[in-house]
């Protein structure tokens, strides 16, 4: 299963089935095609290299997800120091290799 298709799995599990929760998980999509224009407009309005693949608000907190494929997914340069900066303002970091691994880290937030 690809990185694509196991988010897509667990993000519509969570939707379902924590409907609570519905709203607060957001994909930053930084890794689509685009055109060198959409690129240069995108950076111009905020999206860095390394950005996380979600954001979750929960409870008052903020937390980030890194979605990864199991067989070839690693965690980048750019990735790794925007997980530096993130830590550094108490922001957790999960890294998932599985639409299992994915809910599981919404269910030990939420649970």
């Amino acid at each position: 299963m690809t990185e694509d298709q196991f988010c897509a799995k667990a993000v519509q599990y969570i939707w379902n089935t924590y409907p609570e929760t519905r709203r607060l998980l957001i994909h930053i999509p930084n890794e689509a095609k685009r055109s060198k224009i959409e690129w240069v407009q995108m950076k111009a309005k905020g999206l860095i290299p390394g950005a996380p693949d979600y954001i979750f608000f929960w409870k008052g907190k903020c937390y980030t997800i890194e979605a990864k494929d199991a067989t070839k997914g690693k965690v980048s340069t750019d990735q790794m120091k925007v997980h530096e900066a993130l830590k550094s303002q108490d922001i957790d970091v999960f890294i998932v290799y599985s639409a299992e691994e994915f809910i599981k880290t919404i269910e030990s937030i939420i649970l």
